[in-house]
């Protein structure tokens, strides 16, 4: 799991509600967060550590490089996130993903990948989750769009503008 977004983080009742999500999910599944600076100190000035610490099943860690975060990403069950890079990720890797975002700049990853808009409401995050866990959860394929021809496309546009 990651959590960074400002609209997650800065406004108590999101964090909460995704919490409480955490909280649940948990229960079935152990969780690892690494933790950004920004949410480690929205969690402290909401005073919400005792929330997190009583989670026995969710391992927090410091934020992890590139190559071990994507270790933890590859043997995951599924993902949440906040993170529009992550999104692009894990339909790479044909992983369920839940994004904490009523939007994305990543269409492609809902419409044909891995990856669901659950937002920050903590029945819709904890169901996705369930349903995921339970067998269910959502497979994709690998964008048309990823075809590897991205290059030739954009000089091809460039062009025409001339």
């Amino acid at each position: 799991m990651t959590l960074h977004r400002p609209s997650n983080v800065d406004a108590r009742a999101n964090l909460v509600n995704i919490l409480n999500a955490l909280s649940e999910i948990q229960q079935r599944i152990r969780v690892v967060l690494p933790v950004h600076p920004r949410t480690k100190a929205r969690v402290e000035e909401f005073g919400l550590n005792d929330m997190i610490s009583n989670m026995d099943n969710v391992m927090i860690v410091q934020p992890l490089g590139y190559l071990r975060f994507m270790g933890a990403m590859v043997n995951a069950a599924f993902v949440l996130t906040d993170s529009g890079s992550i999104q692009n990720e894990t339909t790479v890797l044909n992983i369920p993903c839940l994004t904490l975002h009523e939007n994305t700049d990543r269409p492609e990853t809902v419409e044909e990948g891995t990856n669901i808009l659950v937002g920050n409401e903590t029945q819709l995050i904890v169901e996705e989750s369930m349903r995921i866990l339970d067998g269910n959860g959502k497979t994709g394929v690998y964008p048309e769009i990823w075809d590897g021809h991205a290059a030739g496309r954009i000089v091809r546009a460039i062009s025409h503008s001339i």
